[in-house]
């Protein structure tokens, strides 16, 4: 409020606090300015684009405390999951996927607070044949998702984010686990998803060492 909802000033005060956190680092009065311009990007994130680095490197957003534009990025993953059979429909999800790899390029923060709904909307759509899979659109869905996740790269792989991430990997898996005979059709969904374990295994060896133990004997 002190800024009065002035671009400029915001502007300031963000450098600064960027100052700040470089010269304490982790220690506890560096917590509370990279916080304090948590909260700030949070609330009026088109003051700064690209993201502030010391923001991409920190952890916490998450659980911080609502953003503006949380509701307008609820509504893109909606849109997203959405199977309706119609031209209308199929044009909304295409403008929602092209928003969501918008968003996981400029804004990653933003995006990655609702990472857990995204993998929620995975459940509940391998249970069908194939053939509905495909025609009502579950296939694309996860498609879109594994390539939003590729754009989320390495963030993704933050252990704040590793609840969320291996409840779409186990998701993911569960597909293939489920149309393994249709594996032709899956041969781009397959190839994505091998190139993404293996950017895990490369950006955070010991929790995706984990999860692929975990998970051995149907992969």
């Amino acid at each position: 409020s002190c800024c009065r909802s002035n671009d400029e000033s915001i502007g300031k005060v963000t450098e600064h606090l960027t100052s700040c956190i470089q010269q304490w680092g982790d220690s506890v009065l560096g917590q509370r300015c990279r916080d304090l311009l948590l909260q700030l990007y949070l609330q009026r994130p088109e003051v700064r684009v690209p993201v502030p680095e010391v923001l991409l490197q920190s952890e916490g957003a998450t659980s911080s405390s609502i953003c503006k534009l949380d509701g307008l990025v609820h509504r893109f993953i909606t849109l997203l999951a959405d199977t309706s059979d119609s031209r209308s429909s199929e044009s909304r999800v295409a403008d929602a996927n092209m928003a969501c790899r918008k968003l996981a390029v400029a804004h990653p923060v933003l995006l990655l607070r609702h990472l857990p709904m995204i993998a929620a909307l995975l459940h509940g759509r391998t249970h069908l044949n194939f053939q509905e899979f495909r025609q009502q659109n579950h296939l694309a869905f996860f498609l879109h998702v594994l390539g939003i996740l590729e754009l989320l790269q390495p963030r993704v792989f933050q252990s704040e984010h590793q609840g969320a991430l291996w409840d779409c990997l186990r998701s993911f898996i569960r597909l293939l686990l489920n149309y393994r005979k249709s594996s032709r059709h899956l041969a781009p969904f397959i190839s994505k998803f091998v190139q993404f374990i293996h950017k895990y295994v490369g950006c955070s060896a010991p929790a995706a060492v984990a999860f692929l133990q975990k998970h051995a004997e149907p992969l």
